[in-house]
């Protein structure tokens, strides 16, 4: 079985550039899903209004920067979501943990130094 980050013990996955096909065909296999025996709790978790970033990245700049894609990747995700830092497990609000998260630029210290945009 694949399992795409979901919680749920199958998952599918569409994948397309025209999200009003994907999201036709996600329809249609909720269907047939649904009316599979034994099945409960279907959903399609695609959120069409949830904001989206596209990064392409011009990997000759990077390359000459020493930065590859996985740096990117991890400084856009510091950027929009950050990272957790670290954290820490307080006795007195009942062993919740809190989470520190680093939050802003995170650029390679080379991109920024010399201001390309990647």
């Amino acid at each position: 079985m694949l399992n795409f980050g979901s919680a749920a013990p199958i998952d599918v996955e569409i994948i397309g550039y025209d999200l009003s096909t994907g999201m036709h065909l996600a329809r249609e296999v909720d269907n047939i899903v649904k009316t599979t025996p034994g099945t409960t709790d279907t959903q399609i978790s695609m959120d069409p209004d949830m904001p989206q970033l596209k990064v392409v990245v011009n990997r000759a700049k990077a390359g000459a920067l020493g930065v590859n894609v996985a740096d990117v990747a991890n400084t856009v995700t510091t950027v929009v979501d950050g990272t957790v830092a670290s954290q820490f497990t307080s006795p007195l609000y009942g062993g919740a943990p809190h989470r520190f998260r680093k939050r802003g630029c995170g650029l390679h210290p080379r991109a920024c130094a010399a201001g390309w945009l990647l």
